[in-house]
């Protein structure tokens, strides 16, 4: 939504063409706007394609190298959900990043850091999942292990500890992140408990408000 701004993409073709500090000033208002508007935003900037920060909703950072990310991660030409952190204030946070392009031409990147509280809260809620349901979120470790990044029902403690092993195929989350669209009658979860799984995935984008209603129907 972000990085579709129109102006946000003409104002930085406009600083590449011609590094004028008007230009950073609307892309400056157009992050800041974005900012306000999202909850969970911490920060939002811009960056070359030499991942120099032009504009940023942290005045201070202008003109430094961004080193948060990979330079890999910021040249798939296509959004990426990733770089999961621990904050100054010990509190977890993500980083999402998008191509600014125009005209088929890539101008740069877009970086959002955001805390994770909304999806926490999502998450947290159990309504119609009865007394042992819950979703979960996990990633692959540098092992290719499962590793959780959100806290467990049963394990507040999971985020960034827990890890289930590529080996144990019987685990939904192993099928899950095999992208394996499954729904387990007999399954045996991370807890080694006798569960009713399901993973489920789309063609198209999906907010974390579109994956815990799916995972409730199934339970229903």
């Amino acid at each position: 939504m972000v990085s579709n701004k129109t102006q946000l993409r003409l104002s930085l073709e406009k600083f590449i063409e011609d590094p004028k500090k008007e230009h950073q000033d609307k892309m400056y208002q157009i992050l800041l706007d974005s900012k306000s508007s999202i909850s969970g935003f911490r920060e939002i900037t811009v960056l070359t394609l030499d991942q120099k920060i032009v504009a940023s909703t942290n005045l201070e950072e202008i003109g430094r190298e961004y080193s948060e990310l990979e330079l890999s991660d910021l040249t798939q030409n296509k959004n990426y959900f990733g770089g999961l952190h621990t904050h100054e204030n010990q509190a977890l946070e993500v980083h999402f990043s998008a191509p600014l392009i125009k005209d088929e031409k890539l101008l740069g990147f877009l970086v959002i850091d955001s805390n994770l509280d909304n999806i926490f809260s999502l998450l947290k809620d159990y309504s119609g999942l009865g007394i042992t349901g819950e979703t979960l979120l996990a990633k692959r470790d540098e092992n290719g292990d499962a590793l959780f990044f959100v806290p467990l029902r049963f394990d507040p403690e999971a985020a960034f500890k827990r890890i289930v092993s590529k080996e144990a195929k019987s685990v939904p989350i192993t099928q899950a992140l095999l992208k394996n669209e499954t729904l387990f009658t007999d399954a045996v979860d991370y807890r080694g408990e006798l569960v009713l799984g399901a993973n489920d995935f789309t063609t198209k984008p999906l907010m974390i408000e579109d994956i815990v209603p799916r995972v409730r129907r199934y339970v229903g």
